[in-house]
């Protein structure tokens, strides 16, 4: 599991999720604030959500799979609905950047007063180039709020380019507003299983959300309401697609470079530098992006950035030496590897546990390092603290809990003839993972 966009530091020393709550301040009051987030990424919203000193416990709404935008658009509205049938959702993806917030929250205004006529409102980005990997609304008028004629899928360039002239069509940020009543509402029309199976899930049928359709809230709802409105906005919007979306909206040095964790440039300009994990430097270039992960390296122009898609061979795998992988209940990290024998370090979130879970080919052997660690062995319930240690037998069923308030970081030892995570058994998995 890579780390998704969202939480990435791209801009302001934040994830993009924290820069989507951190541009709401004086527009909405925090209690009002809500995430809907699969279950897998709530210990990580909930940190990231402590990070900025709000309310986490109230604020997560955590699906147990994932089926779209629809149902969690859907699930979003119906859990509000419950306490305020009038009230008025804006909806924002977690993922994008805004340059003005001033004209953001200016246009979101305009919208919800748009929204309480019982209009379902989105916003449409007044588009500066003929983008290819956008959606586009057409707008009915050329008034800042205007019926929607239609929704129109990515397009070629050259119909890109005729959509920049037309001056009707208008970027789909896949940001929306509405009335709690009047959603639900269009969901009981349009989408009726997805109503069955989130409601039944709500009331306590634990399997019933994976019988919602999985389905975009643009298809589900969007192309089928008579309500829906379109706002026009320009306020420095992107939905960071690309590492060129990157370098156009992060902060420039007098060379005009974005740099980023342990760079040097000399002679460098108007380039993105980026280091995540060893030191980078680059000498005498112009116009090029330089990315440097965990496990690869990625040099272009930065008129190629859209290409980097289009970029082939095998990703690397969790073999190589400092590999970080996140998990729903943490992280761990590789430390060695070789035929014989994998060394991890496990870090497990306060209150999170790994699955209950066996295997047929290596045993293992854990060490405490900090935190306290509650182990179950077969039918053994183990609590143990820093500096004691476990093992745990070839087909043992097992798994650690952190019980505690504080980070639980356990050093694992695995022994065996291989170590591929196909090699895991579950038999009980707080994250519905098989």
């Amino acid at each position: 599991m890579q780390t998704p966009k969202q939480f990435l530091k791209l801009f302001n020393g934040r994830s993009l999720f924290q820069n989507t709550l951190v541009r709401l301040e004086g527009l909405a009051e925090p209690a009002s604030l809500r995430t809907v987030c699969n279950i897998s990424h709530r210990a990580r919203i909930e940190a990231e959500l402590e990070e900025l000193a709000l309310p986490a416990p109230n604020h997560v709404i955590a699906e147990p799979l994932g089926r779209n935008t629809g149902p969690a658009i859907y699930l979003g509205t119906r859990v509000l609905f419950d306490t305020d049938p009038d009230a008025i959702l804006i909806v924002l993806p977690a993922d994008h950047h805004v340059s003005d917030i001033d004209a953001f929250q200016q246009v979101l205004l305009e919208a919800v007063e748009a929204a309480r006529t019982g209009a379902i409102v989105t916003l449409g980005i007044q588009p500066t180039s003929p983008e290819t990997g956008y959606g586009y609304i057409e707008a009915s008028s050329t008034e800042v709020v205007s019926p929607v004629a239609r929704f129109v899928e990515k397009p070629n360039l050259e119909t890109a380019i005729t959509y920049l002239t037309s001056g009707s069509f208008l970027w789909n940020s896949g940001i929306f507003i509405f009335k709690a009543s009047v959603m639900l509402e269009e969901f009981r029309s349009f989408q009726p299983e997805i109503v069955r199976a989130v409601d039944a899930w709500l009331a306590g049928d634990a399997t019933a959300y994976a019988e919602a359709p999985s389905i975009s809230v643009d298809y589900a709802i969007m192309e089928h309401t008579r309500k829906a409105a379109v706002v026009r906005a320009s306020f420095g919007w992107s939905d960071v697609g690309s590492w060129a979306a990157v370098y156009d909206h992060g902060e420039k040095d007098n060379n005009g470079n974005v740099l980023s964790g342990n760079v040097y440039t000399n002679n460098t300009q108007n380039s993105l530098v980026r280091a995540d994990r060893r030191r980078v430097a680059v000498l005498g270039l112009q116009d090029v992006m330089v990315v440097e992960t965990r496990g690869s390296v990625l040099v272009c122009h930065k008129d190629l950035a859209q290409e980097v898609g289009k970029v082939g061979g095998t990703p690397p795998d969790d073999e190589a030496w400092g590999y970080t992988e996140h998990r729903p209940w943490g992280s761990f990290t590789i430390l060695a590897s070789s035929e014989s024998f994998k060394t991890k370090r496990l870090d497990v979130l306060p209150g999170m546990r790994l699955s209950l879970q066996s295997h047929k080919r290596r045993k293992e052997f854990w060490i405490v390092v900090t935190g306290t660690a509650r182990v179950t062995r077969d039918d053994q319930i183990l609590d143990l603290v820093a500096g004691e240690t476990v093992d745990i037998p070839l087909g043992a069923k097992h798994r650690v809990a952190n019980p505690g308030n504080a980070l639980l970081t356990i050093i694992e030892v695995q022994l065996g003839s291989y170590f591929g995570e196909d090699d895991i058994i579950r038999y009980q998995d707080d994250f519905f993972r098989t």
